[in-house]
């Protein structure tokens, strides 16, 4: 049976990528948009425009990252429902960076050795640092080396094979500009440096994000587009291969087409209650109930349809159910507590962080010590802090779930949270108290 064709065996494609429309006209307008700092001023050394530029660019390259790692190859392909919130991805890499890089320096001071080894190390991890970003979109998984192990070993050896096509990828610029400095001179040299410099960014970016999708069952992903016919029958719920046949699927299109609905929908009902685990039978039998407009049975089917979705990891499948279902009913809520938290991660990653919360509002008291409740608590802090910008509100719900359960797998991670907000509280602090202070402005009295 056909797989997904292994990264290696894109590279050609890789390098051709960034001549699509959309990146070849982004990549264009950041280029000339370089041209601005020569009538800009600097400010303390640091070029504003570059800066904006590096931002832009980063927030484009973890969006193809993101589309790329759901299946969808090509730029006119990408989904604007479908995609993550990249907009503080940047500032949370760049926090990373730095914590690494004071870890590695500490390290360094008490050993040699070890601070060489800990930077081989997180030299080694960027890509996994930035899957995990993507993934997740979350700060406190970002700098978790237990995550980037964990993608590591889902990628396996080809991990290594990725990492040094990336490397060769960053000293590409230097090796191209050494071509064409020849021929560069007047205005024209700093946006080719920078187009130059974002070409090879959009060609690592797309890299990464199909090494996601290629090894996406191992990392448990769900992909929205399939590549081959392996993938398409897993799609339908189908466990056979493409010519499997479905006499039950065939028995209910030749009522519905013979105008007989009421036994369409009752076969349907049969086979998703006998078939609990066939998304097929779950998605043929939601379909109909919105065709026969039972608002009813639909509301009340529900609940078995996410519960088959989420047990094949279909997150975000399961969310786009429950939204339609919230259409037909505004206050619905999650039935059954165990599908809360990943109905909420799957709204954390798709930027609704306020949809999120309200699947975890109220956790502890509509279930009381449920064994999801410590990580409700704190994906719950996870958004307030790096999403809603509600840090007091975040510490308060980190140090609760605490106090209250000491003993939960997640506390160990409140309690890591709790100290990377403290530091970056105190760098703040430090770069509060380091910057100069603003000029006194004088005022004439007439």
């Amino acid at each position: 049976m056909e797989k997904i064709t292994p990264f290696w065996q894109r590279i050609p494609k890789f390098f051709r990528f960034p001549f699509h429309a959309e990146p070849l006209l982004y990549a264009a307008f950041l280029a000339l948009a370089s041209l601005l700092d020569l009538f800009l001023p600097h400010l303390f050394g640091m070029s504003l425009v570059e800066a904006g530029i590096l931002l832009a660019f980063l927030r484009y390259a973890f969006r193809i990252i993101e589309q790329t790692s759901l299946g969808y190859l090509s730029p006119n392909e990408y989904q604007l429902e479908a995609s993550l919130d990249t907009v503080y991805l940047p500032y949370k890499m760049f926090a990373i960076l730095v914590l690494v890089g004071l870890l590695v320096g500490v390290a360094h001071r008490a050993s040699p050795v070890l601070g060489f080894l800990l930077n081989l190390f997180s030299t080694l991890a960027l890509p996994a640092i930035v899957m995990v970003l993507t993934m997740t979109g979350s700060f406190i998984d970002g700098i978790n080396p237990g995550r980037w192990t964990t993608v590591m070993r889902a990628v396996g050896w080809p991990y290594l094979a990725l990492w040094l096509f990336l490397f060769l990828l960053m000293t590409g610029p230097g090796t191209a500009l050494q071509v064409l400095w020849p021929l560069l001179g007047g205005w024209l040299t700093l946006p080719v440096v920078n187009f130059t410099f974002i070409y090879f960014g959009l060609v690592m970016a797309q890299m990464t994000g199909y090494v996601l999708y290629q090894y996406h069952e191992s990392l448990g992903l769900e992909v929205k587009v399939a590549h081959s016919p392996e993938h398409k029958s897993r799609a339908t719920g189908s466990g056979g291969g493409t010519a499997a046949t479905d006499p039950i699927g065939d028995a209910i299109a030749q009522h519905v087409a013979e105008g007989d609905l009421k036994s369409a929908v009752a076969l349907a009902r049969e086979q998703q209650e006998i078939e609990p685990d066939n998304i097929a039978g779950h998605e043929r039998y939601h379909k109909l109930l919105i065709l026969a407009e039972d608002k009813a049975s639909l509301v009340r089917h529900g609940p078995s349809y996410i519960e088959a979705l989420l047990r094949k990891d279909r997150g975000y499948q399961a969310l786009e159910v429950f939204k339609s279902l919230r259409a037909e009913q505004p206050d619905l809520a999650p039935e059954r507590p165990e599908h809360a938290v990943p109905l909420a991660r799957a709204a954390q990653r798709r930027g609704e962080h306020t949809l999120a919360l309200t699947f975890l509002r109220g956790f502890e008291r509509r279930h009381g010590r449920h064994k999801d409740g410590p990580a409700a608590l704190l994906l719950s802090a996870q958004i307030l802090a790096e999403h809603l910008h509600q840090d007091e509100l975040a510490r308060s719900v980190l140090q609760h779930l605490l106090a209250k359960y000491p003993e939960a797998p997640a506390t160990t991670e409140a309690r890591l949270y709790l100290r990377t907000m403290d530091r970056m509280d105190s760098l703040r602090a430090a770069d509060t108290a380091s910057s100069p202070p603003a000029f006194p402005v004088s005022v004439e009295k007439p």
